[in-house]
């Protein structure tokens, strides 16, 4: 019934071994999740955010992870759809920012640099009626300064644009900053980015691999980065891994990047070089 459904309804599925097996995948990571959450079995790593300039560290963008009791640490492909589709997304997204407010606070506290901390947040729980309220609590527990704090949202949140009108004027409020992840695949309009106060677009990674081998993906960045100069809107690009493609977002006038060019996403404590130091070395990874 689920398969038909996910194809678009009236229709008919049959029965097989592999929807057999899904069907126990999702039930075993569901009943997982809601399991680590009651035994804290998550934690955060970030990813360096890099000016193209000088490689100087704008900011970290952190990423859950599981901490899975037999398959060890689980990428947040691998279970962030079940958690949508059983509504335990709202407890995982409340937890990274709880979690990563807190971590950016005790480095501040410490003496380290003051770096920008993206946190992405599903559409379905931007949109609850206590989302502000839940990001006032947390930035008033860990005494973060809301400038640093950017929630980043997905093009299928703007969906409902009266709703995401209000929720974005509501953070932006609060001294929020809100920036538009994965840009270029989903649904968005120019009307949209108009009328919402947003403040950054993320070039989604599918189009920066391409950047260097394919016209058309390149003529896409150049025509973000273009349109989001003329929306006065910042511009970061996801998935930077070679020198090629940082020499050509820089080209194109692209401010910030992210990527294993820089650094893969690690826990806080292996960062803290990079953020001591306040630069980011070129890697190369085999």
């Amino acid at each position: 019934m689920y398969s038909a459904k996910t194809r678009g309804r009236n229709r008919t599925c049959f029965y097989t071994a592999g929807l057999a097996s899904r069907a126990a995948e999702y039930l075993s990571v569901e009943q997982g999740l809601k399991q680590a959450l009651e035994a804290n079995d998550f934690e955060v790593h970030y990813q360096s955010l890099i000016a193209l300039s000088d490689h100087a560290v704008t900011g970290l963008d952190a990423l859950i992870r599981w901490k899975h009791p037999r398959e060890g640490l689980l990428a947040p492909a691998r279970f962030i759809p079940v958690a949508e589709k059983s509504g335990l997304i709202d407890a995982l997204d409340c937890w990274v920012l709880s979690a990563a407010c807190a971590r950016l606070a005790r480095w501040l506290k410490a003496g380290g640099i003051s770096v920008r901390l993206a946190v992405n947040v599903s559409a379905a729980h931007l949109t609850r009626d206590n989302f502000c309220e839940q990001v006032e609590k947390v930035l008033g527990e860990t005494g973060i300064a809301p400038s640093l704090l950017e929630i980043e949202i997905t093009e299928s949140a703007l969906h409902d644009t009266e709703v995401s009108l209000c929720v974005v004027q509501d953070l932006k409020a609060l001294g929020v900053s809100i920036a538009i992840d994965d840009f270029g695949t989903g649904y968005s309009s120019l009307s949209v980015l108009k009328d919402l106060p947003i403040d950054r677009l993320k070039i989604d990674r599918s189009f920066v691999q391409k950047l260097t081998n394919k016209a058309s993906d390149a003529a896409i960045v150049k025509a973000i980065i273009s349109m989001s100069r003329t929306l006065n809107l910042k511009i970061t690009a996801e998935g930077v891994e070679t020198e090629e493609q940082r020499a050509s977002l820089r080209s194109m006038g692209c401010e910030e990047a992210q990527g294993y060019l820089f650094s893969k996403p690690m826990p806080f404590a292996e960062l803290e070089p990079m953020l001591t130091n306040k630069r980011a070395e070129v890697m190369t990874f085999n």
